[in-house]
């Protein structure tokens, strides 16, 4: 969608979670072994900035996700089709120039586990 709507202008797509306490909870493994305990946000933000005709303009979403079939006890792991896209943590954090640190993130990152 964003794809055929921006062919003719650049844009910048700033996205989060909505931090909610209520949200449930992931507890499990990792492949490696390690035991997690992984709040999984129900709701997400995304904000995109576009310039068009020489000024900003900024749109707003939150989208919902629905957890109510995802087994939260099941443990899980990165499928196949998504190593490929996996970077290391690190190499994330360089590529915001700054803007963003994830600090104890780095720690628990999981690209040579998986």
């Amino acid at each position: 969608m964003i794809e055929k709507q921006t062919s003719c202008e650049q844009v910048c797509i700033f996205p989060g979670p909505v931090l909610d306490p209520e949200d449930k909870f992931f507890h499990g493994r990792v492949k490696s072994g390690i035991e997690v305990s992984i709040q999984i946000p129900t709701r997400f933000w995304k904000i995109i900035v576009a310039n068009s005709a020489g000024q900003p303009q900024a749109f707003g979403f939150v989208l919902n996700q629905d957890l109510d079939e995802v087994d939260l006890h099941e443990e899980r792991i990165v499928p196949g089709e998504w190593k490929k896209f996996m970077k290391p943590l690190r190499e994330i954090e360089d590529l915001l120039d700054g803007l963003v640190t994830l600090g104890p993130m780095i720690k628990w990152d999981q690209f040579r586990k998986v």
